[in-house]
């Protein structure tokens, strides 16, 4: 994935914590690009997941750029540092609406179901596309936690934080989303 600095960078995935310094926030503002490069491996992949779970997958990594140079320009508006994941992913909330909008469209209908980011086409299985193809009719807040639990494979616990939401709430918000995509799945017929 590029950078709007130009250079690319890992993504890493799992269960890992994903906690940003306050302090590399405060240093990214003063313009330091290493630190603001350290802001982005962390927060890369929760804008990432924002991104898909509000636009079409081909458009996410030029909306990447974009919330990504938004947020570099926008520093010094920021007054709190430790809310800098949320502010970001606002960021890419909006910027993903504005797209959306500018398309004449008002959400994600037609995802691209042959793909999920880093497998390649022809791997690509049922259940992916199943998965996409359910989660791409679910209200706004829904496929944001489905995308950052499936697809960033965060934990309940490490979504409430990144998107500062009550933990007990998050869980119970994920836990009917997860049911309500079983029950789609189960109504499309799909058997795995």
């Amino acid at each position: 994935m590029k950078l709007l600095l130009g250079q690319t960078f890992k993504v890493q995935k799992g269960n890992e914590s994903r906690r940003l310094d306050p302090k590399r926030v405060v240093q990214a503002r003063a313009g330091d690009q290493h630190a603001f490069r350290e802001i982005y491996e962390v927060c890369a992949p929760l804008v990432h997941a924002m991104l898909l779970a509000h636009a079409p997958l081909h458009a996410v990594e030029d909306l990447m750029q974009d919330t990504f140079y938004a947020a570099w320009v926008g520093l010094p508006k920021l007054s709190e540092e430790s809310k800098f994941q949320a502010w970001v992913i606002g960021i890419a909330r909006n910027i993903s609406l504005r797209y959306l909008r500018e398309q004449n469209r008002t959400s994600v209908v037609s995802m691209d179901l042959e793909r999920l980011p880093g497998v390649a086409p022809q791997s690509a299985t049922a259940l992916q596309s199943a998965l996409l193809r359910a989660i791409a009719g679910f209200p706004k807040r829904e496929r944001e936690l489905l995308m950052l639990r499936l697809i960033e494979e965060l934990s309940a616990t490490q979504i409430s934080v990144h998107l500062e939401l009550n933990p007990d709430s998050t869980k119970v918000q994920l836990s009917r989303a997860l049911a309500k995509l079983r029950q789609q799945l189960k109504t499309r017929n799909w058997h795995g």
